[in-house]
């Protein structure tokens, strides 16, 4: 458990329905895959969505492409890591234009 907030940690591999069912997938209202393996995002969402078609799935992405794909399949939104950085770059740029 999380020391702070009790919540429960499930340890394994995300992309195995095992996993998936250990951690309550079946009756959750959102699954966060934040984990920094893409492969395993990508193959935990139709998994997921098999067990749970009304689940909210946010997925952890690198590329826009592959954001694209997780919604394909099933991610109802995405966290692309190239965006997110892109709008950093952005946001120190204009910080220090004069």
């Amino acid at each position: 458990r999380c020391g702070h907030t009790g919540v429960p940690i499930i340890q394994g591999d995300v992309a195995d329905e095992a996993t998936l069912r250990r951690a309550g997938v079946e009756h959750a209202d959102v699954l966060l895959l934040l984990v920094p393996d893409e492969k395993a995002v990508l193959a935990a969402i139709p998994l997921a969505r098999k067990l749970n078609d009304r689940l909210r799935i946010v997925a952890r992405c690198a590329y826009t492409s592959s954001g694209l794909e997780a919604h394909r399949i099933g991610a109802n939104e995405t966290i692309i890591a190239e965006q997110v950085v892109a709008k950093e770059v952005q946001r120190l740029l204009e910080a220090h234009v004069v």
